[in-house]
């Protein structure tokens, strides 16, 4: 997966603006690539986890309901 991810932003950047002529990497207005759309761990389903999987979230996380929030995010990035 990381492998795609990393070819699709190299063919993107690599692509020419027919306009410009410049690749999109050298163009001013090109800010950033976002690989990834929506991927978040507010959308994640705990219970549809593999176990193994599930455990670790549940305890890095401290997910007490099983549903990842903003709070427990909060709280696990600063240890309270």
């Amino acid at each position: 997966m990381i492998r795609m991810q990393r070819d699709y932003a190299r063919a993107l950047l690599a692509r020419v603006n027919p306009y410009t002529h410049t690749s999109y990497a050298q163009e001013p207005c090109v800010a950033m690539v976002e690989i990834n759309n929506e991927n978040s761990l507010l959308q994640l389903k705990v219970a549809s986890l593999p176990e193994y999987y599930r455990a670790d979230v549940l305890k890095k996380w401290n997910v007490a309901s099983g549903a990842v929030t903003r709070t427990s995010i909060n709280a696990a990035g600063t240890g309270s």
